[in-house]
């Protein structure tokens, strides 16, 4: 006796409801189906399907614009997912239902531990998948990877709390930039306990707990200095997002520029090298010159000092293109675009990754190249614009065309010359036999 394909039954079931109780080309449409291939789609149109689709497949509410619902028949011959893929805005991809014959053997669709509770999960029971690229899919084999699976009710309780904890990091942004006395920026342009660092003593355990965990009295206090206090509640300053970082730090940044007379500069010298300090006349409250903040620094010195303010230069200078010409032939890249504060990487291949803020954080040289584009207005980088490709054999250039040529002239031209010669010696010879 065959056995039962549960999937096949459970689709049919389900795009038979679909048909019945909404309208094709108002409430959805069908981009592609085939009976003979068992592929399919459907797009919903309209919010009552897409509420419908959602419950239907238990996903959780909070947006993840990288989720399916997946599940295959137990034969591994077929399988059906559904798709959050409503945010993307290209052409021919929309969130809704698929299905397909599997890919067996594919790496996406074997047993895999569940993120939330280790427990393992399944393709034949129904699963979620959460892919790290926007060209999600098994329809695109190995090109795309999962970076988390779940049972459905873990997914849900997952980004239940992923929502209160971005909820949680904007309410305290939003404390924060209330009580701003109470935060300073360190050596890393990190946001520490304004309080701690007020003393000099504090250099030196700041230091210590940031490079080193041999002493626990040095890891407390980088603990302590990365937590402050704000009507009774105890804040980690670790908690912010990227967004809400630099939200507040340009905060503090035009704090010091309104207020510029208040400040004063202090120089830290060290064996190697001297830092530098902007510390609060009245408080003693102090900022340190960090990367983060170099741009930002040249400004508020020449304030404080009163010096003339630097010129905005967005001209690419010799270090800047240095350190991108360094970094196009490390990642192979062909081109960056710059647009709507998402980088697009497009490589020799020509195949593009792209940078949202969210992935920044995962890389400091994602980070500094955003910083660039942002403060030059950059909307794009070539090659060329760096020279990289140029013709390596340039120093070296091989014998053109011409050179032949110029060769069996000189030849020509050198036997020619030598019969000249000749002919004038035999004449010279003649005259001379004559007169004798």
């Amino acid at each position: 006796m065959a056995k039962r394909n549960n999937v096949i039954e459970e689709i049919q079931e389900l795009i038979q409801q679909i048909k019945n109780e909404y309208q094709e080309g108002v409430d959805f449409e069908i981009p592609y189906y085939s009976e003979k291939q068992k592929t399919g789609a459907i797009s919903h149109l309209s919010p009552h399907l897409k509420s419908f689709l959602r419950k239907k497949f238990d996903f959780p509410p909070a947006l993840n614009d990288y989720l399916d619902y997946s599940k295959t028949d137990s034969n591994g011959d077929s399988n059906y997912y559904y798709r959050l893929d409503g945010e993307h805005g290209k052409k021919g991809e929309h969130e809704g239902l698929y299905w397909r014959r599997t890919n067996k053997g594919l790496e996406q669709e074997q047993p895999k531990n569940c993120k939330s509770c280790g427990e393992l999960t399944l393709e034949e029971n129904g699963r979620m998948w959460l892919w790290n690229e926007k060209t999600i899919g098994k329809e695109f084999g190995q090109d795309s990877k999962v970076i988390a699976y779940f049972h459905p009710e873990c997914a849900k309780r997952y980004f239940a709390e992923k929502k209160q904890s971005k909820e949680n990091s904007a309410r305290i942004k939003e404390k924060l930039l209330r009580n701003l006395d109470k935060i300073c920026m360190d050596c890393t342009c990190e946001l520490t306990n304004a309080e701690l660092l007020k003393n000099d003593d504090a250099d030196y355990y700041l230091k210590k707990g940031m490079y080193s965990s041999d002493k626990p009295e040095w890891k407390e206090w980088w603990d302590k200095a990365k937590q402050i206090e704000i009507d009774g509640e105890k804040i980690d300053l670790g908690q912010l997002s990227w967004e809400g970082y630099q939200e507040i730090k340009e905060a503090l940044v035009n704090e010091i520029k309104q207020n510029f007379s208040e400040w004063k500069i202090e120089e830290k010298k060290h064996i190697h090298y001297t830092e530098k300090i902007i510390r609060h006349q009245k408080t003693g409250r102090r900022h340190w010159k960090g990367l983060g903040l170099l741009k930002e620094w040249a400004e508020i010195e020449a304030l404080i000092n009163g010096s003339p303010l630097p010129v905005d230069n967005k001209k690419m200078s010799d270090s800047e293109r240095e350190w991108l010409k360094n970094l196009f032939q490390k990642y192979h890249i062909k081109k960056i675009s710059f647009e709507n504060g998402e980088l697009v990487i497009t490589h020799n291949n020509n195949n593009n990754k792209i940078i949202n803020k969210y992935k920044l954080t995962d890389n400091p040289e994602y980070q500094t190249l955003e910083k660039y584009c942002r403060e030059h207005d950059e909307k794009e980088i070539t090659k060329e614009q760096l020279f990289i490709g140029v013709d390596t054999n340039s120093a070296n250039p091989k014998p053109n065309n011409y050179q032949p040529v110029i060769g069996i002239v000189v030849g020509v031209g050198a036997v020619i010359l030598t019969g000249i010669i000749i002919f004038l010696l035999s004449r010279k010879r003649k005259g001379k036999i004559n007169k004798l």
